[in-house]
């Protein structure tokens, strides 16, 4: 039980709140022995007074010691104070300080958020009961450090922390070290620890936070990726404000801020010494000009005005202009920096001046206005899982990136790629495809995995979560379908043959094969199964669908092969669908 400090505590108390050389007295200091001290984080015309990392904490955003404490070898409260927060005054029997096991704690008006009938006690050294934005808000005046522009829950204290947790290790809160979770301690005024702690995320397979897992830094670190990353620039984008042409990459924080920032994609709200408004960009990128004009001006597209074609800079799209529909970590997208062999208009020279201009001057190549519909994703497969890998497909509405989020009991890594595509890799499906292919997996193991994909626009779309399981690497191999066609017979026909047929597998010790089929009505097969057949060596089964099961029904099939020996399993084969239906045979 917490008491009131003890007048026998009170000099343990007083190193805490007060200079080390002031009078155990209670009396005011005389003025020779104040002094000055580096660590102070507060001066009055009386003793000087020194802080915690707490405290300390407060002193750097105006709440000094002295404006709470009189100080002068005294632990107690001013009474000329009235608290912003609640609008009270910090004299009171609500105002107790008290030592507890965990050191000094607070139990004052100003934890009292909003002036809530019953104070909140704050103790340092506990996950106390208010939540992280209670002080760290977005937009909140003065200079607390704002709220992340991460997804925070903010629908209760303890949600609300548990979010801020995700990223942050609150066991060192008020010691003046941030720590990221998964990073370590950094220093958030070192741009280069920044660095690392965003890379440690998006630069390869990232982390899940809260539930989510970021996008990767497609392209920053590649050849012929972005222009700010291991890409010098080349001249393209016009005149340099307080840069070198050809310098190497920039940080992170020279255009992001993780706690500053209410645009997409955490553009910061100063960039360059300038300031970009908030809510200015959004994920396509309208209002993306406002931050590039920050450190480029002139003639940002300065790279078309060669062979006398133009003399202004031609930007694309209007006022309302979807910068990142060209430009990204991901380098020049959607289209190809114009040469001449590249761009030829059919049917003229390339040595004709006017080839040159079908880059740009073709109807349809860059967007009228930006659009905000997410792709839809269909036909999520997984398969060629085997006991370390696997590969996962799926087909989108429209071009978008592929990306895999993934983990054991939940998606906590990402792999994928930023091409911008439309089919799933298959027999006859011409490259670019879609398939990411996911390495690194344990035998025997469960995987959940969702896929999450987002058109030119950066409009995005994340499946439902879907699992498969590794197999045994004695087991045999994962059989391949051969599809069925679709099926249309005479009315009034009441039986439907149907033959099923998969590729043999082999077994890595010999074993003999043996097969089995599943059909179901619903792609997630689940009960009851239309049919569950019995293990054969057979690759092929026949099955006669009667009028009870169909008409205009649709089926989904698939296979699993096992060894005959140790009833070792193969992963199930990807899922096959086709329908049946009645057709009227009178000619009319």
């Amino acid at each position: 039980m917490r008491r009131p400090i003890a007048l026998a505590a009170l000099s343990t108390v007083l190193f805490i709140a007060c200079g080390e050389d002031e009078p155990l007295t209670g009396a005011p200091a005389p003025v020779s022995v104040r002094r000055t001290r580096a660590a102070a984080t507060a001066t009055a015309d009386g003793p000087v007074c020194r802080g915690t990392g707490a405290h300390d904490k407060h002193g750097l955003v105006g709440f000094q010691c002295a404006t709470c404490h009189e100080c002068g070898g005294l632990m107690q409260f001013s009474s000329t104070y009235t608290l912003p927060t609640s609008g009270a005054s910090i004299s009171g029997p609500e105002n107790v300080v008290t030592v507890g096991a965990n050191g000094t704690t607070c139990s004052v008006a100003c934890h009292n958020v909003g002036g809530l009938a019953t104070t909140q006690p704050v103790d340092w050294s506990a996950p106390g009961p208010l939540a992280c934005s209670s002080c760290h808000s977005q937009g909140q005046a003065g200079a607390f450090p704002v709220r992340s522009s991460h997804g925070v829950d903010s629908s209760s204290a303890t949600a609300n922390r548990a979010a801020c947790q995700n990223c942050h290790d609150t066991s060192r809160h008020v010691s003046g070290t941030v720590v990221i979770q998964g990073v370590g301690a950094l220093d958030p005024n070192d741009p280069a620890q920044v660095d690392g702690a965003c890379k440690k995320c998006h630069g390869g397979r990232g982390t899940a936070v809260a539930g989510k897992t970021p996008p990767l830094l497609d392209g920053y670190t590649s050849a012929d990726g972005d222009f700010h990353g291991a890409r010098a620039g080349t001249g393209f984008g016009g005149s340099l404000i307080g840069y070198a042409r050809g310098a190497g990459p920039l940080p992170c924080v020279t255009c992001h801020d993780a706690h500053q920032s209410s645009n997409a994609f955490l553009f910061a709200s100063s960039v360059n010494t300038s300031p970009v408004a908030d809510a200015t960009i959004n994920r396509a990128g309208v209002g993306a000009e406002a931050l590039c004009e920050r450190c480029h001006s002139g003639a940002r597209h300065a790279g078309c005005n060669v062979a006398g074609c133009h003399t202004t800079d031609p930007v694309p799209g209007g006022a309302n202009k979807p910068c990142f529909f060209c430009h990204g970590h991901e380098g020049i997208v959607n289209f190809k920096l114009p040469t001449w062999a590249d761009h030829p208009v059919p049917g003229v020279a390339i040595s004709d001046p006017n080839a040159y201009c079908w880059h740009c001057h073709t109807a349809g190549w860059f967007p009228a206005a930006p659009e905000y519909v997410a792709p839809t994703v269909t036909n999520v497969v997984a398969k060629e899982v085997t006991g370390t890998s696997a590969k996962v497909s799926w087909t989108t509405n429209e071009k978008a990136t592929s990306y895999v989020e993934w983990g054991v009991g939940t998606p906590s890594n990402v792999d994928g790629n930023g091409v911008l595509v439309t089919q799933p890799c298959g027999p006859g499906v011409s490259t670019p495809c879609r398939e990411v292919t996911l390495t690194g997996l344990a035998p025997l193991t469960q995987y959940a995995y969702r896929v999450r994909s987002s058109d030119a626009m950066r409009n995005a779309t994340v499946s439902q979560i879907y699992t498969f399981t590794t197999p045994d690497p004695n087991a045999p191999g994962q059989p391949a379908l051969t599809p069925v066609d679709d099926g249309a017979v005479p009315y009034p026909e009441t039986a439907v043959p149907v033959t099923f047929q998969w590729t043999a597998v082999a077994d890595p010790n010999g074993d003999p094969i043996e097969y089995r089929i599943q059909i179901s009505s619903n792609p997630g097969f689940t009960a009851p199964l239309v049919f569950d057949g019995p293990w054969t060596t057979s690759t092929t089964y026949a099955k006669t669908f009667t009028a009870t099961e169909w008409p205009g029904a649709t089926y989904y099939w698939r296979v699993q092969a096992r060894d005959a020996a140790h009833d070792l399993r193969s992963p199930w084969s990807s899922v096959d669908a086709f329908g049946i239906w009645w057709y009227d045979p009178m000619p009319y």
